[in-house]
């Protein structure tokens, strides 16, 4: 998650793995790779990011954007709520989407089911 870091933090990780290294929690050249990494990242990340998102199509991304929405909301509730009842929340969630889903495939079928309903009945 450090690789999304914006560049204007980059100070801020400067002055944290300094402290660390003075702390000795860290040595300067595992702090100095560290800082390096950071600061590139977005050189290497960025291209790579619109690269695959220029080059698939909508239904491809849609649905690996959705599984990147849940995986961010299960790390946020497990944060702030644990990690069991972030399953369930999510679990959830996905079954309700999936229930949506399923409703919108057969739309059509209970469109015809009312139209002939109501054929029948004579109230059309």
């Amino acid at each position: 998650m450090l690789w999304f870091l914006p560049t204007s933090m980059l100070p801020i990780a400067a002055v944290v793995l300094a402290g660390a290294v003075m702390l000795r929690v860290m040595s300067f050249g595992s702090a100095l790779l560290l800082f390096t990494a950071l600061a590139l990242a977005p050189f290497v990340i960025d291209p790579l990011v619109d690269l695959a998102f220029d080059s698939l199509p909508w239904w491809i991304l849609l649905p690996g954007t959705t599984l990147l929405l849940l995986a961010l909301l299960r790390m946020v509730l497990s944060s702030l709520i644990g990690a069991g009842a972030a399953d369930h929340a999510v679990g959830h969630l996905t079954a309700v989407g999936i229930l949506g889903l399923l409703r919108l495939v057969f739309l059509p079928v209970r469109v015809l089911g009312w139209v002939a309903a109501r054929l029948l009945v004579g109230k059309f």
